[in-house]
Order: C-alpha cells, then sequence, then structure tokens
C-alpha cells in the first residue's frame, strides 16, 4: 500500500474521532452547565428560604408587640382606674392619668402611631393635646418631638384616605372568650421546643405541614416555585398565630373588640393598621413604619446569605413568590456568588485527561506510522537499490567465469579478466562493509577509538587507498595540505576517517570523471575548535532536487540506480553518521557552483579532550 493511503486512512480516522470527541464534549459541557446552573440555584433557593424565615422571625417580635398594644394605648394619657372599661369617655377631674407607652417609649422601626376616628379626625398619641401637652413635654417627650409628630401626621394626613381605609380593611373583629391573669390551664397553654420555635398549637399543625410538604416536594418534585408558595403558607400561619398569642392576655370588655393588625402599602408608606370597634364604632388604629431603617436593618440580618439582595413593596397583583409573610415585601436575592462550587469539575477534569490521552495517542501513533512508512521506504529502497548493485557484478562474475572455465579466453586477456572480476569484488566488499557499517550505527554498535594523531599520521595511513581508488576512476588526486597543517593534534580514529575520505572520493570518482578536470583536490583548514578536512571535485556538481536528499540512507530509487552511476545512496548518509560519530560533522558547501565540495569537521586535541 502507498503511503499516501496510509495517511489518507489514518488522517480520515483521526478526523472522525475528533469530531465524535468534539460531539460528546458539546453534549458532556451542556450536561455540566445544566448540572452547575441548577446546583447555583438550589444553593440560591435555600439561601432565599433561609433569609425569609429569618425576615419573617425578625419582624414577628416587633408586630406581636403591635397587636398587643390595647386600644387605649393610642391616646397620649389615659385614666388608670378605670381598669379597661370607658377608657375613650371623658376624664374628670381628679382621675389618675397615665402616659401611653406609644408616647414615651418610640420605636426605631416606627415614625408615628396613629388613630382614625369615626368621623375621620386623625390623631396620634405622639401627639398630646393643648392642655396635656405642658405635662407631657414636663415629663414624658419634648417640643422637638411633638413637632416632629405633628409634621409627620400632617403628611399622613395628605396620603391617607379614610374611606379608601374603610374598603381594604376587614371589620372581622374578634372579641377574646377567656381571659388569663393568674395562669393558664396546662391544656390551654401554648408549647415551645425551644426559645426560637414555632409554638406548636392543635389548630395550626405547623410542624406536621412543614414535614408534610418536604416530604410530598421530594416525591413530587416541585419546583422551586411550589416550594416557596408552600413556606410562604407556613410563614403565613405563624405571623396569625403570633399575633393571636399576643392579643390573648387581654382582659375582655363587652364593648370592645379589636382586629388584627394588617400591613398594607399606600402610595410610598407603609402602615402597620387595624379595625377597633369601640360601643359599635369603627376606629382604625397603626402606625407608620419607617421604612428605609427598616429595609437597612433586615437587608443586614440576611447580609450573610444574600449579599447582594433588596427589598422591595410588593404588589399583590402576583404571586406570592419570595414574598415575607410578615409584611407585603418581595425579596430580590440578586447575584449570588458561590466560590465552593468548584470550576473543575470531575466531569470537565475526565474530558481534559481525554483529551490529553487523545492527543498522545496521536502523537504516539502519528511517530510509530511514520517510522512505519519510513522503514517501509526505506525498505523497498534498499531492496532495489542492492538488487540492482549485486546484479551487475554477479552477472561479470559469472560470464567470466564461464569463459574461463571453458577455455574461451586466452591467455593474454586471462589478467585483464581476473583485474576485472578483483575490482567488481572489491567493489562488493565495500558495498556490504558500508550497509554493515551503517547497521551498526543504526543500533548503536560501532565502538569508538579515540585517539590523539597527527594529520600528516593520518594522511600517509589513507593516501595510498584513496589514490589507488583515484587511479581506477581515471581521476588525479591532489593533497593540498600545508606543513603547518600537517602538524595539528586530532583527537579522531583514523579507520572511520579514512572510510569517509573513501566514500567522498569514491563518489567523486563516480559522479565527475567526465567534469573540465579530472582531479580531486583534498585541502585543509584550521578553525578554534576543529580541523577542516575538505574534498572537491569538479563534475557537474549537486542539482537542487538532489540536495533534499543528500544525505539520506538508500536516495536512490532502482529507477535512478539504473541510470546513474553505481552505488545504492548510502556512502554520504554512512559518513555523516560516522563524522558525528566521531564528535564532528559532515556538510556540503553550497558556495561551490563548479562541482561538489564535502568539508570534515574533526574536533582537534587538547588536554581537556
Amino acid at each position: 500500500m502507498r503511503p499516501l493511503y496510509i495517511w489518507c486512512i489514518f488522517g480520515t480516522c483521526l478526523v472522525a474521532t475528533i469530531i465524535t470527541m468534539l460531539w460528546v464534549n458539546n453534549i458532556v459541557w451542556d450536561l455540566e452547565k445544566a448540572q452547575q446552573q441548577a446546583s447555583h440555584e438550589a444553593l440560591v433557593e435555600e439561601n432565599v428560604r433561609l433569609a425569609l424565615w429569618r425576615l419573617d422571625s425578625y419582624l414577628a417580635p416587633i408586630i406581636a408587640q403591635e397587636n398587643a398594644s390595647p386600644y387605649f394605648f393610642y391616646s397620649s394619657f389615659y385614666p388608670l382606674e378605670r381598669a379597661y372599661s370607658k377608657m375613650f369617655d371623658e376624664v374628670y377631674a381628679g382621675e389618675f392619668l397615665v402616659p401611653s407607652p406609644l408616647m414615651t417609649t418610640p420605636s426605631k422601626n416606627i415614625l408615628l402611631h396613629f388613630q382614625i376616628h369615626p368621623d375621620g379626625k386623625m390623631t396620634s398619641p405622639q401627639l398630646p393635646s393643648t392642655t396635656m401637652r405642658g405635662i407631657a413635654v414636663d415629663k414624658y417627650t419634648t417640643n422637638k418631638k411633638i413637632d416632629i409628630a405633628y409634621s409627620l401626621l400632617s403628611q399622613l394626613r395628605q396620603k391617607v384616605d379614610f374611606e379608601h381605609l374603610q374598603k381594604i380593611l376587614p371589620r372581622n373583629i374578634r372579641k377574646p372568650k377567656t381571659a388569663i391573669v393568674h395562669g393558664t390551664p396546662k391544656n390551654k397553654r401554648p408549647t415551645y421546643t425551644s426559645r426560637n420555635a414555632v409554638p406548636i398549637q392543635k389548630e395550626f399543625h405547623i410542624e406536621k405541614e412543614v414535614s408534610q410538604n418536604q416530604q410530598q416536594m421530594q416525591v413530587q418534585k416541585k419546583t422551586w416555585f411550589e416550594k416557596n408558595q408552600s413556606e410562604f403558607r407556613v410563614r403565613k400561619q405563624y405571623q396569625q398565630l403570633s399575633s393571636t398569642n399576643s392579643m390573648r392576655n387581654r382582659i375582655p370588655q363587652n364593648n370592645v373588640g379589636e382586629g388584627l393588625m394588617k400591613a398594607i402599602w399606600i402610595k410610598d408608606v407603609l402602615l402597620f393598621i387595624r379595625p377597633v370597634m369601640i360601643d359599635n364604632e369603627y376606629y382604625f388604629q397603626g402606625c407608620w413604619i419607617h421604612w428605609e431603617t427598616l429595609r437597612k436593618n433586615l437587608l443586614e440580618n440576611i447580609h450573610d446569605l444574600l449579599p447582594n439582595a433588596n427589598l422591595k413593596p410588593h404588589n399583590h397583583s402576583h404571586q406570592e413568590a419570595r414574598i415575607l409573610a410578615m409584611l407585603p415585601i418581595q425579596l430580590l436575592p440578586g447575584n449570588v456568588d458561590f466560590s465552593g462550587i468548584s470550576q473543575l469539575s470531575p466531569i470537565r477534569i475526565s474530558l481534559m485527561v481525554a483529551w490529553g490521552c487523545m492527543i498522545l495517542a496521536t502523537i504516539a501513533i502519528s511517530v510509530l506510522l511514520f517510522g512505519v512508512v519510513s522503514i517501509s521506504e526505506r525498505r523497498a529502497s534498499f531492496v532495489s537499490s542492492v538488487t540492482h548493485e549485486l546484479r551487475t557484478p554477479l552477472t561479470t562474475f559469472r560470464m567470466y567465469a564461464e569463459m574461463l572455465n571453458e577455455g574461451m579466453v586466452s591467455e593474454k586477456k586471462q589478467k585483464r579478466y581476473f583485474a576485472t572480476m578483483l575490482a567488481e569484488a572489491k567493489r562488493l566488499t565495500h558495498l556490504v562493509e558500508n550497509v554493515l557499517e551503517y547497521a551498526r550505527l543504526e543500533r548503536k554498535r560501532t565502538q569508538k577509538n579515540l585517539q590523539p594523531l597527527q594529520v600528516d599520521k593520518l594522511l600517509n595511513h589513507m593516501q595510498s587507498h584513496i589514490e589507488q581508488r583515484a587511479v581506477q576512476g581515471n581521476m588525479q588526486l591532489v593533497m593540498d595540505i600545508n606543513d603547518e597543517l600537517c602538524k595539528q593534534m586530532l583527537y579522531t580514529d583514523t579507520t572511520i576517517v579514512e572510510q569517509i575520505v573513501f566514500n567522498l572520493v569514491d563518489n567523486a570518482c563516480k559522479y565527475a570523471s567526465n567534469g573540465k578536470e579530472k582531479r580531486i583536490v583534498v585541502s585543509g583548514e584550521k578553525t578554534a575548535h576543529y580541523f577542516l578536512l575538505k574534498v572537491r571535485d569538479y563534475g557537474p556538481g549537486i542539482q537542487k532536487k538532489q540536495k533534499r536528499k543528500l544525505f539520506g540512507a538508500f536516495s536512490k530509487s532502482a529507477e535512478e540506480a539504473a541510470h546513474s552511476a553505481p552505488g545504492v545512496g548510502l556512502g554520504l548518509a554512512l559518513s555523516r553518521r560516522l563524522a558525528k560519530h566521531l564528535n564532528g560533522k559532515l556538510i556540503h558547501d553550497h558556495r561551490v557552483t563548479d562541482g561538489a565540495m564535502f568539508i570534515l569537521y574533526l574536533p582537534l586535541y587538547n588536554k581537556t579532550t
């Protein structure tokens, strides 16, 4: 199979694998995002529920305190001796008057307490009448507070419509049936599981409902909105229970009925207000909430859960999503950052490991495939080249042997025939030695025999051998190395250097025998660390397309071997490997245009070598 087909098949499989991995990665990534989003929403909703409970728990005592205030607290002063009877009647001389706690101990979350009479008149316990102002200023309040109360009451009169209140407020007023003065029977008392726990009342079954709601939500997998709805109802029941309990310790009166406080928004004003029936006449009592102060306190209370939360008035046209049970206020959680959600989830780590393994596997398969294809091509080139190189001398041996055996050659020609057979045998021996040496280098089994050696001794050792090869190629060998260079000391292996130079001279004899000058020049040059041994011929040189595979092993194809000089294309590849083995290098000098020049770098000897 051709290498191109192999690489095409590999590329197709790789593309298909990458597309599959991208598809799987996209699906898993979407699932991961959905899972993280769900986890984030679950954490947000959990914090929202905790925040709602915390906010309602903060508001519960405020509302309970307002519900616990009896109706006569909304007068600046009231007669103590009447003991809850006819508290709104005219005050007579000599009666002992008590200041209203709503005037003496104002709350930081409340701007103003007020009362609306049946005729629409609006008064405030914080604003005593003209006759009582002197007494109030002397002991219980200040002129500044009274002036502020007067200003607030004037503003409230402009914003509150008495007729509108009568329409929106219910008049289902409960009168307490029993009085709890000195104690409560055990079967009538509310019970508590802990200090901050919700009272367990048989009529509400709060804990039971919460448990049932949670189990039902887990089984039926309700949405977060449904969970908020369920918890809102429970918190609403808790608010009603707290308000009801705050009114139980009242002395019953036949002519008085008090309703529960209800929170309403009138424009930008938040009011707690309740209907009160006295002698079959309806009053409205309540307070003006300091919204900015209350909002700030509420947000500080949940800052650890929802740091970017906000509170805004609730439009009752919407459903009860994230609404406080105590007040018509909607909780906006804002952006919640959960640093606990790890960005490197197990799924992402698995994807990264899978991609890493796929990349490593692709690289390993590519390298392996490249090596297999390269070995296959080199083997094919080697077989074709060696087959051609062996066929010619073997044919010569067979033909000459048959002729000599049959006595077809005269005695005068036999010597020439024997010389030809000897030359072919030497050429085959040189070819086999090169192949074996290259194989040893590939397996790194060649032994180094480096030793200090003078240049002139090296030249004398190999000169006769390379001159003989030049003569066989009808070439003239010229040694152009002066005496000073001959005295240089090298640290090398004589046998390997001789083999490299012989290969270079052999190539010159093959390819430059038809050149304009039939001579091979061996010259030298010294640098700081190397002795440069140059071998040059004056043949046709090396073409550009051949330079790319000049030092490639078995670079000749069968067709090239048939139409070129003898050889398998191994000499230069072997020579470069041998030069590297000597800690040197072999290069082709591209600057030479008339012929070819190769430069062998041999390391100089020094004491540290």
